[in-house]
């Protein structure tokens, strides 16, 4: 069996998930709680 190694990811690539994880803990109410709460404003 072929698993990858964390060695094979380019560090561009772990550049730019650092760089959306950090985006994410940024905007995450905004991105979470506008769904959760649009039934309320229907009912």
């Amino acid at each position: 069996m072929h698993t990858a190694k964390l060695s094979n990811i380019s560090w561009r690539a772990l550049h730019v998930w650092r760089r959306n994880g950090e985006e994410l803990l940024t905007t995450w109410y905004t991105n979470f709680l506008p769904p959760l709460l649009e039934p309320v404003f229907y009912v």
